[in-house]
């Protein structure tokens, strides 16, 4: 993880790796650091998963010695503490390569990055710390929720995405509730004041209501034999036609109860969740709908057509009427110009997002929010190239924009409808 988190290839040798981490750290440039054995083998245990593991790695101490303790970056002399902890804030943030605040040149250079850059790159530190230390993650959350709580205007609402994998584990979901305003919903909380001092708060957290979302990944196993999932984006842009067939069949199976073809790994994290959800019993309480989440380049489609995600929405509603879905979309979508090849690509990606969340409009009706979507506002303000064969995909979504988004929230930003707005 710690390789990852500093962007080295997985596939390099474990023996490159330590070298070039360690160069990145500034170990050799430390007094006596022969006498210094950084990496050796541990026996860690796995709180998220609740096994022990044999790992090969540093710890956290010899690491915060090596980027200057706590120490705030601009307060160290030493410039090899400093290039350190600029790689591990790079580790944990898309930052300046120095460490300091991104500048929108920054943001530029990470367009289209998303994996690996921001996931796993950015997460695999997070995961790491929080398998081992749950308390940590617990942590995290009570400092966010006091920055809520100091917002003018103040924040009493919130709802933080979680991957389904953690709600569905109970020792993970008890953690996660320990800040709440009700006693009743809470079995982590009574641990706090005994044996995790830094978790206690002074009340602010009885003013902010907080609730999940069920994250699930929207990348699919590879769906042609031709094409590995690292080539997706190839498949979009060679086969659109057929890539939009791939999504049009998956609502025939839906309206016809049958199972769904390629988000078979979606379903298999459903089942879990939903056995947590029988097993639970203040779950909808706390879990208020589900997430899409993750890279969208190459990825446009939606599991949440499935039958037996809808299936389990309709069943959620049975428990909390307002029981939702938010779709991450039309944000990592490169937009290029009508009159140049690519424009098919950006066509395809769009209609594909179009007719899903169309599709779970007529099925669900209600309670379906859309996460960024500025493509969309891209393609309803564009003119439309009649002389382009996906025109008559743009046309068509353009003609629907109104009836289908009109009632669909954008969160944030809005999306023009001609002279109406959506927000």
């Amino acid at each position: 993880n710690l390789a990852k988190g500093l962007g080295l290839k997985e596939n390099q040798p474990r023996d490159m790796k330590q070298a070039i981490i360690e160069e990145k750290l500034g170990v050799y440039k430390t007094r006596d650091w022969e006498k210094y054995t950084f990496f050796k083998h541990w026996i860690i245990f796995d709180a998220r998963k609740q096994k022990l593991h044999i790992v090969y790695g540093m710890q956290a101490n010899d690491l915060r010695m090596l980027i200057g303790g706590a120490k705030p970056i601009d307060q160290l002399t030493d410039p090899t503490q400093r290039d350190a902890r600029a790689h591990i804030m790079n580790a944990f943030s898309m930052m300046n390569a120095d460490g300091s605040e991104p500048r929108s040149i920054d943001f530029h250079s990470f367009r289209g990055n998303f994996t690996p850059e921001f996931d796993p790159r950015r997460f695999a530190l997070k995961d790491s710390i929080y398998a081992q230390r749950l308390d940590l993650l617990a942590f995290l959350l009570r400092n966010v929720l006091y920055r809520f709580s100091t917002c003018l205007p103040q924040i009493n609402y919130c709802e933080f995405s979680v991957g389904c994998g953690d709600l569905s584990r109970p020792w993970v979901f008890a953690v996660l509730t320990t800040f709440s305003n009700d006693k009743k919903f809470n079995k982590f909380h009574y641990l706090v004041n005994q044996n995790f001092p830094w978790l206690k708060t002074n009340g602010f957290e009885k003013s902010i209501d907080y609730r999940f979302l069920a994250g699930f990944n929207r990348r699919v196993s590879p769906i042609s034999s031709a094409c590995s999932t690292d080539k997706s984006l190839d498949f979009l842009n060679e086969a659109p036609s057929y890539a939009i067939h791939l999504i049009l069949r998956e609502f025939y199976q839906s309206k016809n109860q049958r199972e769904t073809i390629i988000f078979t790994e979606q379903v298999k994290q459903l089942k879990k969740l939903e056995k947590a959800s029988k097993n639970t019993d203040d779950f909808y309480h706390w879990v208020v709908g589900l997430d899409l989440l993750g890279d969208e380049l190459g990825y446009p489609y939606c599991p949440f057509v499935a039958c037996e995600f809808l299936r389990f929405i309709r069943d959620a509603r049975q428990a909390n009427s307002a029981f939702g879905t938010r779709i991450h979309s039309g944000e990592n979508v490169p937009f290029a110009r009508p009159e140049l090849p690519g424009y098919h690509l950006f066509a395809a990606h769009m209609y594909i997002l179009y007719r899903c969340l169309a599709f779970l409009k007529k099925e669900l009706g209600s309670n379906i929010r859309v996460g960024h979507g500025i493509a969309f506002d891209k393609l309803l303000s564009i003119k439309n190239y009649k002389f382009r064969k996906s025109s008559v995909l743009v046309a068509e979504i353009q003609a629907n924009a109104k009836k289908v988004f009109s009632s669909i929230p954008f969160e944030p930003g809005e999306v023009k409808f001609g002279t109406e707005n959506s927000t």
